[in-house]
């Protein structure tokens, strides 16, 4: 592979890591505040449940009781519909995860074989010069022939 068309690839492929890494810290941030909500969601059940009219052995008026119900059986519902959010975040921020990771090996091997290409070249580079300087060498270093003037 061309040295050029290798850093443009790696260049891509950075910067397409760098969007993945985006995405990925934007997912987490996503489910945090899904995790976050679903907390204060049974928080706050928790705290209405404390705070009913059987828990603190007050009168009960059964349309107050009716009404107690209802709210309770909708804080389930929207605690049920938050733990499935809570789940779908955590499967996208999972994805998004191994989808960077994915990107940072493939990097990693571009940014490899693009070292290996460099030290390849330099030691030919090495060698050249190396047998430049035995001939160089060698030259020098030979007896020079007579001149057949005497």
């Amino acid at each position: 592979m061309k040295p050029n068309t290798l850093i443009k690839l790696i260049e891509r492929v950075e910067s397409e890591r760098d969007s993945e890494r985006a995405h990925a810290h934007q997912a987490r941030r996503q489910a945090e505040e899904a995790h976050n909500t679903l907390v204060r969601l049974q928080a706050f059940r928790q705290d209405f449940l404390g705070r009913a009219p059987g828990a603190q052995s007050a009168p009960v008026h059964a349309e107050s009781l009716q009404g107690r119900q209802q709210f309770t059986l909708a804080i389930g519902q929207a605690i049920g519909a938050q733990q499935q959010a809570c789940a779908e975040r955590d499967q996208q921020r999972d994805r998004a995860q191994a989808a960077l990771m994915e990107r940072q090996k493939r990097l990693l091997a571009l940014q490899s074989l693009h070292q290996r290409q460099a030290d390849a070249q330099h030691a030919l580079q090495l060698r050249r010069d190396q047998k430049e300087s035995d001939a160089w060498a060698a030259r020098a270093t030979s007896p020079k022939p007579q001149s057949r003037n005497t």
